[in-house]
């Protein structure tokens, strides 16, 4: 059986593809992030953004409080981050998980 090849990471141009390459992958994704979570009892949360800015998530059950009130912060909405470039969202991303990080788990 011959093996896969690496897939050369560069971005796809044609935009077509590039959202089906994304679905696919984020679905491959998302299931890793719940395999890791039964297999390794570990709590994962997940946050896809889409590069037309729609959130996507994924939280194992003893994180999804913390997803939820990440996806239903005011920062988060599609508007603000369709037009934030990655750095300042990755910016506001560690300032609400700096927020909840220090919120005693009820």
């Amino acid at each position: 059986m011959a093996r896969r090849g690496r897939v050369e990471l560069r971005r796809i141009e044609d935009r077509t593809s590039r959202q089906v390459r994304f679905s696919k992958r984020r679905a491959g994704l998302f299931k890793k992030a719940f395999e890791l979570a039964v297999l390794c009892d570990a709590e994962v949360s997940l946050l896809v953004f889409s590069p037309a800015g729609r959130l996507y998530e994924y939280a194992s059950s003893s994180s999804r409080n913390e997803v939820a009130t990440i996806a239903t912060d005011d920062a988060f909405n599609k508007e603000t981050m369709a037009k934030m470039s990655p750095t300042s969202a990755m910016a506001e991303v560690d300032m609400v998980f700096t927020r909840i990080c220090a919120t005693p788990n009820q």
